[in-house]
């Protein structure tokens, strides 16, 4: 009985046994790029820190808020405090061609056909919060890069990377 088990186990590893020769290594680094970096066109630190007003590295409530205000203001061209369904699409294709890996497109929340101040601002709000660890209403240099990387200059306004 224990040689029949020896003799199944034997055939058991056999079957599991590749005896191909390994692939050819070069067919997999032909044209290999490293894995893209999701924050290669800024990702959330860029959509907050383009609202740094007096450009010390740190984005304060009132400088994001200030920024969303007039980034509504251009885009409303009839200062109807509403962007119309046409307006959205254009905006949202100028948001992912700039930013692909992090755009944040505009939602019509309240399905009304108008995209309103507060709609406008939810994303960036929201990424603000987020990086605001210690919620004191500013995200500094340290809360926007909290862990430097070996080797890694870091100053105002510097975002995280290689």
């Amino acid at each position: 009985m224990r040689a029949y088990f020896s003799v199944i186990a034997l055939v058991a590893l056999a079957a599991c046994s590749n005896t191909r020769p390994p692939p050819d290594a070069s067919r997999f680094t032909t044209g290999y790029r490293p894995p893209r970096d999701e924050n290669y066109h800024g990702g959330p630190n860029a959509l907050i820190l383009k609202y740094d007003a007096n450009h010390d590295g740190s984005v304060t409530k009132a400088e994001m808020e200030g920024g969303l205000r007039a980034d509504f203001d251009k885009y409303d061209t009839g200062h109807t405090g509403c962007l119309s369904p046409d307006q959205v699409s254009a905006i949202n294709a100028e948001r992912i061609a700039a930013d692909q890996s992090a755009a944040t497109p505009l939602q019509d929340f309240r399905q009304d056909g108008c995209v309103n101040f507060e709609e406008f601002a939810a994303a960036p709000r929201s990424v603000f919060d987020t990086l605001d660890k210690n919620g004191d209403g500013t995200v500094t240099p340290l809360e926007f890069n909290p862990k430097p990387r070996p080797g890694e200059r870091r100053g105002p306004g510097t975002p995280p990377g290689p």
